[in-house]
């Protein structure tokens, strides 16, 4: 009996190294306890593989070969879904500026990009541009569906998340798209770049461009100087290039204001307040001086010489010819005759002088010969005097002038003057270019008024012709009281 267990015993034995031996795949999971692979010369627990399945369960993990170092273990967070391990595993934290998940981009799906799943109200991610920083509290989301070609994610110059793209890729979520986008702006903070192929995330694709160390080169360009304080660049206007508003500025290139609607190149004022001190070459615009004679140039050191003519463009030097013809007797006579005597066809006094009991007077009307010219109704009332055209003159401007009073009681006074040339064998009458009206001046008292025409009407005129000129009133208010008229002839 003995013998026999003993046999039964052994053959058992036999059948299960037989068994055993045979045996070639174990199942761990029940065929194992407690499995210590900590002598093992190396173990891989993972499927590995540079595509991700397109199937898996909860709990899945795999290896991808192709991924950047330190993402790549996936894992399969819900059926046929895989998710990036943020960081591989591991215990001691980042080691490289690529290791943060700070606007990190994850391929999520083969058409899906995740970018920073762990930006949150808690742990929000923070980009600063300039002095302003901007802080993202929630992941990004971005969709392709077509298209090859390149993702460009970055962050604006105005803050935004952004997905620049030129295959038509979309935000889902915590992004906008721009369009049109083959490279990251140049004031665009870079994140990532992702590749995608026929509507597809390469898994490989994605190029980390995320930096903790940045600068920022500064290159000032025409008409400015960059220096560098601190941290600071400080950029200034060159004035050697461009002018100072209040700075003496010397203009060395070629100015052009020809289609400038306006220029106004000299300093401007009444003759009483014409600057003390000058040096040569500065000008000066009296504002109330006589049309033609406004401009004065400093010829030396702290002396204004009047520009006659007020400078020109006919290529020499321009000067003027000043008659002044003060009122004298007339064809209704009276006063004294001169030489550029007056004809006035209205009624009264050909010349009055003011008595004012003192001299010099002290009130009243000025100590000088004046015509009373009264209109009220028809303006049938004219005064002519007559002038030689200078030698020299050709064409240019001729300048008329009128001096006179108001009648005292504020009323708006307004000439009009018409001129012909009589040369040999001038018929007579003669024909008078058109009638030219000058401006109304509402008058204040007996205050002494100057109104001037500069451009005078002078068809068929030339040096050496008699000019008549004839003048009349365009209103109608009453009295004035004219002391005399001037040409000035612009002759180069």
């Amino acid at each position: 009996m003995g013998d026999e267990s003993s046999r039964k015993i052994a053959l058992l034995a036999a059948v299960w190294a037989a068994c055993a031996w045979g045996q070639t795949t174990v199942d761990l999971r029940t065929q194992s306890k407690d499995v210590d692979f900590s002598t093992a010369t190396s173990t891989r627990p993972f499927v590995t593989g540079s595509t991700l399945p397109g199937t898996c369960a909860v709990g899945d993990l795999f290896y991808a070969t192709g991924a950047a170092a330190g993402a790549n273990v996936y894992g399969c967070t819900s059926t046929n879904v895989w998710t990036l391990e943020s960081g591989g595993g591991g215990g001691s934290g980042a080691t490289s500026a690529s290791q943060l998940t700070d606007f990190q981009a994850v391929r999520n799906t083969s058409t899906n990009l995740l970018i920073g799943s762990s930006c949150h109200a808690g742990t929000p991610c923070n980009a600063r541009l300039g002095g302003v920083a901007y802080s993202f509290t929630a992941p990004a989301s971005v969709n392709v569906s077509s298209g090859t070609g390149t993702l460009y994610v970055y962050i604006s110059n105005s803050g935004a998340l952004t997905l620049g793209n030129n295959i038509g890729a979309v935000c889902a979520s915590g992004c906008v798209a721009a369009g049109g986008i083959t490279a990251f702006p140049a004031d665009a903070l870079p994140l990532y770049t992702w590749t995608v192929t026929n509507g597809t995330l390469d898994l490989t694709g994605g190029t980390d461009f995320r930096a903790f160390l940045s600068t920022k080169d500064v290159n000032a360009g025409t008409g400015l100087t960059s220096t560098l304080s601190g941290g600071t660049s400080i950029l200034s206007v060159d004035t050697t290039v461009i002018p100072s508003f209040a700075g003496a500025n010397i203009f060395t290139g070629s100015d052009d204001f020809t289609n400038a609607s306006s220029t106004a190149p000299n300093k401007t004022g009444t003759v009483s307040n014409l600057p003390s001190t000058c040096t040569v070459g500065q000008t000066y615009f009296e504002t109330n001086a006589a049309a033609g004679q406004n401009l004065f140039g400093c010829t030396a050191t702290n002396t204004w010489t009047q520009l006659s003519g007020g400078g020109g463009g006919g290529g020499g030097t321009i000067s003027a010819i000043s008659h002044y013809f003060p009122v004298g007797g007339g064809t209704n006579g009276g006063g004294t005759s001169n030489l550029w005597a007056w004809n006035f066809n209205a009624g009264g006094p050909g010349c009055t002088m003011a008595d004012t009991g003192a001299f010099p007077p002290t009130a009243g009307t000025p100590a000088d010969c004046q015509q009373s010219w009264y209109e009220g109704g028809a303006n049938t009332d004219l005064a002519s005097f007559s002038d030689v055209v200078p030698a020299g003159w050709t064409s240019g401007t001729v300048t008329f002038a009128i001096r006179y009073q108001g009648g005292g009681f504020g009323n708006a006074i307004q000439f009009k003057v018409a001129a012909v040339c009589l040369a040999n064998n001038t018929p007579i009458p003669p024909t008078y270019n058109s009638v030219q009206t000058l401006t109304s001046v509402t008058t204040s008292g007996t205050n002494f008024y100057i109104t001037s025409l500069s451009g005078l009407t002078m068809t068929g005129c030339a040096a050496g012709n008699t000019l008549n000129v004839v003048i009349a009133r365009a209103d109608t208010s009453g009295y004035a009281h004219v002391y005399g008229a001037s040409l000035a002839y612009a002759i180069p």
